[in-house]
């Protein structure tokens, strides 16, 4: 069997299990929300569908001694920022941010799997302790290899893996997600502005200024993560999470998003999938990633739509 399918429906599934259950959870209390996120989740769905479509034979063997470099950078980059976040209490945003700009500078061969580690590494202390890190961040890295073929330049890609990574070991562990309480109405503007500014800051260094996705989400994150709570401190909590979302949005590639235009559109979906997601994977890194995944591949379909039916013009 075509390893990729495999790696392909990891990401899917997981997708769709925060869609879905966003969806679910606001449909007898918030119609609005659950309308917004059903829509973006539908049109991110047959995006899935046109893609199945494209799965090509891997190129190479999965377990290579490269493969094995891309699945060890996965673990350590998992650890290092887990230890940053959990231990030296730089917080998951600002630890992440600062692992994957390090890698995308120092390590731009290995920066997409340390950066993809560096989410699950994102993770609560209070969900997942070291151990539990490691086997995520090992589920993760057999991810990264599966899916390496697969959903290629979709920002928010990496993200979806660890998410799985840490939804697998902390259910294989027994270990519920935290919860966590609904954001306030009065937040949701500045939620949504967030996000589409990080989207469109991140994908303009991205494709603009060439220098990658990796680098591109690790300075905007980093820079968020430390001036967001120091210019809105009792918001900051909530915008800093939302600003490395969008910044995941802006990993996407210019033949995903053609624009600055799209890629704030799908920063705009992302800050009201994490409103209105915010009771969803508590505590779980690559939760972020994944909420940009599905705006991102919904903006895209979208995009690839408008783009052929000019060309039949």
């Amino acid at each position: 069997m075509n390893r990729s399918y495999i790696g392909f429906l990891f990401l899917s599934v997981m997708c769709s299990y925060l869609y879905i259950g966003t969806v679910l959870v606001n449909l007898s209390t918030n119609v609005l929300g659950a309308l917004v996120v059903g829509l973006t989740y539908i049109t991110a769905l047959l995006a899935i569908i046109s893609e199945l479509r494209h799965i090509d034979q891997p190129s190479a063997a999965l377990f290579t001694s490269s493969n094995l470099n891309l699945l060890l950078s996965v673990i350590l980059g998992a650890l290092v920022t887990y230890l940053l976040n959990a231990y030296a209490k730089l917080g998951p945003v600002v630890a992440s941010g600062l692992v994957t700009l390090l890698s995308g500078i120092f390590l731009p061969a290995l920066g997409p799997a340390i950066t993809c580690g560096s989410f699950v590494g994102m993770t609560s202390a209070n969900l997942l302790g070291l151990s539990g890190i490691f086997a995520a961040s090992f589920i993760a890295g057999l991810v990264f290899l599966l899916a390496s073929e697969v959903f290629n330049g979709f920002g928010g890609k990496l993200g979806t893996m660890a998410a799985t990574g840490t939804a697998l070991a902390a259910f294989f562990t027994g270990k519920p997600f935290l919860h966590v309480n609904p954001i306030e109405p009065s937040l949701m503007i500045f939620i949504v502005l967030t996000g589409a500014i990080s989207s469109a800051l991140s994908f303009f260094i991205n494709n603009r200024l060439k220098k990658g996705g990796v680098i591109a989400s690790g300075l905007v994150a980093l820079v968020g993560g430390i001036f967001l709570p120091l210019m809105f401190p009792q918001a900051g909590g909530i915008l800093t999470p939302v600003c490395a979302c969008g910044s995941y949005v802006g990993m996407s590639s210019i033949s995903r998003l053609p624009d600055e235009l799209f890629a704030t559109i799908a920063g705009v979906l992302s800050g009201f999938a994490y409103y209105w997601g915010i009771l969803l994977l508590g505590g779980a890194g690559g939760r972020l990633g994944t909420t940009a995944f599905g705006s991102v591949l919904a903006v895209s379909f979208i995009a690839s739509k408008m783009k052929l039916s000019g060309r039949r013009r």
